[in-house]
């Protein structure tokens, strides 16, 4: 990550002032430390999450702006193509193994929970062990279960209508 110089009017604790160098001088590069990842690149360690332990895709604390090649690129040039820090992002697991992009070593979901029910037994999993460690209230893991059940995860019969799966 680059220490740049904004100038004596700007303050950089807050990101208040008057940026007075532009292009501002780059300071020094400040090294950064990463997380170790599991084999779906998602963080180990901290918190328990049903994020992290029934996950849907590969999370990540960063994204990547558009640029001149993307269809959604809107022509600005304010860092494009650059990375967007503090702006989460998310790969999605491919549905079924057939589906997957070339290179992709993660399991699909299919692959990984093999039905909606196995989907929501891993999410059920997940809430508990948070809840047991003292990290997610009850009502909170009640809300995630019941969130997991009535999602389309690997549901075969979707109620369009009511928004809830079906399957036994």
């Amino acid at each position: 990550m680059f220490d740049y110089d904004w100038g004596p009017e700007f303050n950089d604790s807050d990101a208040t002032g008057n940026p007075t160098n532009a292009p501002p001088p780059i300071l020094h590069v400040i090294k950064m430390m990463v997380p170790r990842v599991d084999g779906d690149g998602n963080e180990l360690g901290g918190v328990p999450t049903v994020q992290r332990d029934a996950p849907l895709g590969t999370y990540l604390g960063w994204n990547i702006t558009s640029g001149p090649s993307d269809a959604t690129y809107d022509g600005r040039p304010f860092h494009a193509g650059q990375v967007c820090n503090y702006v989460g992002g998310m790969v999605p697991f491919a549905v079924k193994a057939a589906d997957k992009k070339p290179g992709d070593p993660r399991l699909s979901l299919e692959e990984r929970y093999h039905t909606h029910t196995g989907y929501v037994a891993a999410v059920t999993a997940a809430a508990n062990n948070a809840f047991s460690q003292g990290y997610l209230l009850a009502a909170d893991r009640d809300v995630l279960i019941a969130q997991a059940k009535d999602s389309d995860v690997l549901c075969v019969n979707f109620n369009t209508v009511t928004k809830t799966c079906l399957d036994p």
